[in-house]
């Protein structure tokens, strides 16, 4: 049996939870539309001959439909497009050609969430969706696949949209009972 703990938890065990409700509505549809078309297939094999092995089929299926997608606060790298240079330059291939030394033997990493994390694969495993925490220098698994690790970031999000739904309510009625006290305070 292993382990699955939700990719941003706390080190407490807490879930990561958005500093505002704003926040948190900007990021509740889990797949941000970047402008950037779909890789060919051509372009796809290039890049595989590049990396010396074949991208997992799932990634290779999103990177199909989107080059540059985002999983809540997860940026997933791109491949490099010639066209989109300056919003691809940090692209798969080279995000996995440098500071090797800084990641265990088989890591392919595939998304950041600008802290310093990063998600990927312990190859040669091409399923298991793992997160490199930086302080730990460790790896945790979060997710038996990439369906499986974007379904969950979206039924965290969705939580917390429905726990920041529930709390303005709540809000509102306990500002309308001090609107409501005060004025008959003053009476």
């Amino acid at each position: 049996m292993v382990y699955i703990r939700p990719a941003k938890a706390l080190r407490d065990g807490t879930e990561f939870i958005f500093k505002t409700s704003a926040q948190l509505k900007e990021r509740h549809h889990m797949e941000q539309i970047t402008g950037l078309p779909g890789i060919s297939e051509e372009r796809l094999k290039e890049v595989e001959a590049e990396l010396g092995f074949s991208l997992p089929s799932e990634l290779r299926a999103y990177f199909k439909k989107e080059n540059k997608f985002e999983a809540g606060e997860w940026q997933f790298h791109p491949i490099k497009d010639e066209q989109y240079i300056k919003r691809t330059w940090e692209d798969i291939v080279r995000v996995n050609s440098t500071d090797l030394e800084d990641y265990p033997d088989g890591f392919f990493r595939i998304a950041t969430d600008g802290s310093g994390d990063e998600l990927g694969y312990l190859l040669p495993d091409a399923e298991t969706i793992v997160l490199w925490d930086h302080e730990e220098q460790e790896l945790f698994p979060v997710a038996p696949t990439l369906v499986a690790f974007l379904e969950q970031e979206q039924q965290l999000l969705d939580s917390a949209m429905q726990s920041i739904g529930s709390f303005g309510t709540r809000l509102s009625s306990t500002r309308r009972s001090i609107h409501f006290m005060s004025r008959s305070q003053i009476n």
